[in-house]
C-alpha cells in the first residue's frame, strides 16, 4: 500500500464519493504503522525523510519516505552506487557533503 496510486472508481464530478475514496486512500497511504521499525535520521524538508531501518530484512539500510510528494516509501540510493544505502554509506556521504560546504564557506 505504501507506494500505491490513488485510483478512484468514480469521477471527480461525484464529489462526495470521490472525497470518501480519497480519504480512505490517504488513511492507508499515510498509516504510521508503515514506518514501524524505522527511525527518522534526517528531514530534507518538503515532507521527505531518510529513515534508518532497525529491524527485519532491511536492518541497517536507509529508506526514503517521500509520501508527501506522492513518491511513496523506497530504498535510498547513493548516486553512482546501484546497491542499497547502508547507514555507514549515508553517514559518510553526509560528512563529505558537509565538508565541501564548510570548505566553500571558509574560503569566502
Amino acid at each position: 500500500m505504501d507506494n500505491a496510486d490513488f485510483d478512484p472508481t468514480v469521477d471527480e464530478d461525484e464529489e462526495e464519493e470521490y472525497d470518501t475514496q480519497r480519504a480512505d486512500f490517504e488513511e492507508k497511504y499515510y498509516d504510521k504503522e508503515l514506518m514501524n521499525g524505522a527511525i527518522v535520521i534526517c528531514n530534507y524538508s518538503c515532507a521527505i525523510n531518510f529513515n534508518l531501518i532497525v529491524n527485519a530484512q532491511e536492518y541497517g539500510n536507509i529508506w526514503t519516505d517521500d509520501r508527501g510528494s506522492d513518491n511513496g516509501i523506497h530504498p535510498s540510493i547513493e548516486p553512482g552506487n546501484p546497491n542499497k544505502m547502508t547507514f555507514l554509506n549515508w553517514y559518510e556521504l553526509w560528512l563529505t557533503i558537509l565538508q565541501r560546504i564548510l570548505k566553500t564557506n571558509l574560503q569566502l
